[in-house]
């Protein structure tokens, strides 16, 4: 059952009720229109979703769902089943860019510097790992070097995601 018409009815209501802004906000949704973009996309629910609620609120706000600008960029799953439905969706759903994985979607330099950086945390957690393992270095030890080296990945790749 499609619950949608009445879950943008309650909305509306409650908009009505509550705050006529709302109102404009939606109206004015419709007017510039929606670019939706998702990761780790699945089965594409969320775009599915997205296109039956902006026509439920066509209707509420009695604009033609036609003039809705709406465009559906990108979707990202690794998984070939996920690729397969995402762009067998219907009509005006499927996005434009269907991407593998997050660092797909990054240009070859930056792609590189990020793959390069854990690299280099992953060769030194795998030293201190083997000096654990032979009894040179603390498991207690491993761990602090665990949570600091991912703290340096995390900011040493954020810094790079900056500059994109």
């Amino acid at each position: 059952m499609n619950s949608a018409p009445y879950q943008v009815h309650a909305l509306l209501e409650f908009a009505d009720a509550r705050c006529a802004t709302i109102l404009t906000s939606l109206e004015e949704l419709f007017l510039q229109g929606l670019v939706v973009s998702s990761v780790y996309s699945g089965l594409g629910t969320f775009e599915l979703a997205v296109d039956v609620y902006m026509q439920q609120l066509s209707v509420a706000l009695k604009m033609s769902s036609s003039e809705v600008p709406g465009l559906y960029w990108s979707a990202c799953d690794r998984a070939p089943w996920a690729q397969k439905v995402l762009q067998a969706h219907p009509p005006g759903t499927p996005s434009l860019h269907l991407w593998g994985g997050l660092l797909d979607r990054l240009q070859y330099p930056d792609k590189e510097a990020l793959l390069q950086v854990q690299e280099e945390m992953l060769a030194i957690y795998e030293i201190m790992k083997k000096q654990a393992d032979e009894g040179l270095r603390s498991n207690t030890s491993l761990s602090e070097v665990k949570l600091k080296r991912g703290q340096e990945l995390v900011n040493r790749q954020c810094a790079i995601l900056e500059g994109v």
